[in-house]
């Protein structure tokens, strides 16, 4: 199972290992990645910058292969039909809102 992940860019900044502890504190996984990381390893994130306090509403497109993973007896990338929920949540314990997908195949 995917687990929610906030990726931190690393421009030289002091506070990098702050936020990422704070991030967690949260209940958040993060990870802080060199400023350089490929468009490919940011699938499905968007560009934001925040300042200190600041609050900012971000819209995640997801197509299909945001959900797609490696089948190893097939050798081929599949997203199986179904019912997906996808929820927002500011930690672990506050969601804040939930819709369903589905997937016809």
């Amino acid at each position: 199972m995917k687990q929610d992940l906030i990726i931190i860019l690393d421009l030289g900044s002091t506070q990098n290992t702050v936020i990422a502890r704070e991030i967690r504190d949260l209940g958040v996984y993060s990870e802080i990645h060199p400023h350089d990381i490929t468009a490919t390893e940011l699938k499905a994130f968007e560009k934001i910058y925040l300042e200190a306090g600041e609050t900012r509403e971000v819209t995640l497109m997801l197509e299909r292969e945001a959900f797609m993973y490696y089948d190893e007896t097939s050798h081929s990338f599949k997203v199986d039909a179904g019912s997906y929920m996808l929820m927002l949540a500011k930690n672990t314990e506050e969601i804040v809102d939930v819709t369903e997908i589905e997937f016809e195949i």
